[in-house]
Order: structure tokens, then C-alpha cells, then sequence
């Protein structure tokens, strides 16, 4: 459900206007904490579980284009790339402080702390200024008329290359905590301890030189040269026998991976008409969703008919894709430049 509801959220935030979307997330986040207390079965979470997923589809792709509404475009990957470190901070934090609430006080108060955590939400996006209305509305000129020729293709490279990340870490991502299980005998802490480090603390200090990196090298040179790792490292993976061997690599696929998130954002904004920049974000997370979808499923039939290192082979065959992908967005965006 969440993948799919952020292309048609992205449109409507172009509509509506960008603060009335994240004050519906807000308020679709508040609502299922609630109702997860009440609930005398699993059946009864799945309605909620799938109100929370939609929040979040509701609020990314609005947030996208709003970053976009409000940086210049010379400081929107410094932007993104600041905005980009909540995330990384959240994944870290989240898990830690949920475990040691429910040790502590139960399931009732953690879900209470989740009910009232966005709240606080609520004036911060109060105080955020929003540029007029409905840029749509206003006097938005139509798809057709505003994609062209090569920006067209740079848009349709760029999407494609957002579904092969999505792809490549949904083969790795569930199989991870697996064969770290299946190789090594690795504890839940241990397992744990390999995420949190492996791409939340590693996401969030790769955000700290991304922009500056993008500044010097350009944007579509940064994303090149980080599709040029990230195969690597995958392919290396079947390889390596030490728990710290196969973090390390985790640490700079993740990094590498990362580091793209603030150049793809601005080059989607870059190469998108502003009235349709909501459009275009949730399209963009779409993509990598999808991506996200296919991918568990495909790495647990490799799992099960070939090997346990098969889903990573597979990872780094799809990252290698990425590589002419990631050079003819460059060559797109250089054109259109020109012009």
C-alpha cells in the first residue's frame, strides 16, 4: 500500500498544497499506536499496520518537493543531505529506546510514546512557510508540454536507477540477518549491532560530505562513482569468512549508496517543472519501493534453489547495471544543460 501511495500523494501535495499533506500524515501517525493497544489479535493490526505504512507514503514524497519549493537550487543537496540525517539517527534510536520501554514498561506505554511523538509535529509544520498555493492550480503547465527530448530521459534514467537500488539492497537487505544467523551463529545483539552500525550510523556520516563531494565532483559524477563500489562490495561478500569482513562491506555499500540519496533528489527536482515536483518525488519513491518489493522475493527463491550467497552475487549483478545507468543520466543531464 505504501508504494503505491506515493505517486498519487506526490500529485495531490502538488494540488493541495505541501503543509495539508504532512498534517495528514502527522494525523494518520497518531491514529494506529492507539488502536494497536485495543487490538485482541493480530488480524485486527493489519488495518492500522497499513494505515502507519500509508502515513509515511503520504508524508516522504511531500517532503521531497517541499525541500525542493524552499532550498535554492544551488544549496538543495546541502539540503537534502542535512534532512537526510534524521533518518539514519532514527534507525539508530528507535529500536534501542522501543526495547528498553517495553522491558521496562510494557507494549501499552510504547505505543502510547508513539501516538504522542508526532504531535510535536504539529507546530513545526505550522512554522514552516509554504510558497502561495496549489502550484498546479495556478497555472501549472501540463506534463507534455513541459518534458522534452532529453530531459525527459534524464527524468526516465534517473527512475531507473532508483529501482535498481531499491532492487539490489531489497535482494540483500532481509537475507542479511539470515546469514549472519546461518554463517557465523551471530546473536540477535550481534545481529543488531551489524545493522545499526552497517547503515544507520554509516547513512548518517556519509550525509556529512555528501553535498561538499557533490560540490566538487558534480552530482552525476558522485552517483557514478558510487555505482562503481557498491557492485564490488556485494561481490566480495560470498567471499569473506569474518563477521567484521562482511560489516565493513555493508559500511561502504550502505555509504556509497547513501551518498547518491541529496544528488538524486536534486537532479529529480532539477529536471522537473516545479508544478509537478510532488508528482515526480513520489514517482521517484515509487520506484525505489518497488524495488524494495521485488526484491525479498526474488533473493529467498535464490536462496532456497541455488545458495546462501547467491542473493548477494545477484545484488552486485544488479548494481552493475546501475553503472550505464547512473553514466547516461549523466550524458542526459549534461545535454540538457548545454541547451
Amino acid at each position: 500500500v505504501g508504494t503505491f501511495l506515493r505517486t498519487p500523494s506526490g500529485m495531490v501535495s502538488d494540488r493541495i498544497g505541501r503543509r495539508r499533506m504532512i498534517l495528514a500524515s502527522i494525523i494518520l501517525a497518531i491514529i494506529p499506536p492507539l488502536f494497536y493497544i485495543l487490538a485482541r489479535g493480530w488480524r485486527e493490526l493489519i488495518l492500522w499496520a497499513t494505515v502507519y505504512g500509508s502515513a509515511f507514503a503520504i508524508f516522504m514524497p511531500t517532503r521531497n518537493a517541499w525541500i525542493a519549493d524552499l532550498a535554492e537550487p544551488k544549496d538543495r543537496a546541502a539540503a537534502y543531505s542535512f534532512s537526510n540525517m534524521a533518518f539514519p539517527i532514527g534507525s539508530m534510536l528507535g529500536p534501542l529506546l522501543g526495547g528498553m520501554i517495553v522491558d521496562r514498561f510494557g507494549w501499552r506505554d510504547l505505543f502510547l510514546l508513539a501516538a504522542v511523538a508526532p504531535a510535536f509535529s504539529f507546530p513545526l509544520t505550522l512554522a514552516i512557510r509554504e510558497k502561495g498555493k496549489s502550484v498546479v492550480m495556478q497555472e501549472g503547465p501540463s506534463i507534455k508540454t513541459s518534458l522534452r527530448g532529453e530531459q525527459a530521459k534524464t527524468l526516465l534514467f534517473l527512475l531507473l536507477l532508483e529501482f535498481l537500488f531499491g532492487f539490489g539492497f531489497g535482494l540483500v537487505s532481509p537475507m542479511i540477518p539470515i546469514y549472519l544467523t546461518e554463517r557465523f551463529g551471530s546473536t540477535a545483539t550481534e545481529i543488531g549491532a551489524f545493522s545499526m552500525i552497517g547503515f544507520g550510523l554509516t547513512a548518517f556520516l556519509a550525509q556529512i560530505p555528501s553535498a561538499k563531494l557533490a560540490g566538487r565532483l558534480g552530482m552525476g559524477r558522485l552517483i557514478f562513482y558510487s555505482c562503481l563500489v557498491i557492485p564490488l562490495a556485494f561481490f566480495l561478500w560470498g567471499s569473506r569468512t569474518e563477521y567484521v569482513e562482511l560489516l565493513v562491506l555493508y559500511m561502504v555499500s550502505t555509504a556509497a549508496w547513501s551518498m547518491t540519496w541529496p544528488c538524486t533528489a536534486s537532479i529529480l527536482m532539477e529536471a522537473t517543472p516545479s508544478s509537478w515536483r510532488g508528482l515526480f518525488s513520489g514517482l521517484s519513491l515509487t520506484s525505489i519501493m518497488l524495488g524494495f518489493t521485488m526484491g525479498p522475493a526474488v533473493a529467498g527463491t535464490l536462496w532456497q534453489d541455488l545458495s546462501h550467497q547467491a542473493p548477494f552475487y545477484a545484488a552486485s549483478l544488479v548494481f552493475g547495471v546501475s553503472v550505464p545507468t547512473a553514466l547516461l543520466l549523466e550524458r542526459s543531464r549534461r545535454t540538457v544543460k548545454a541547451r
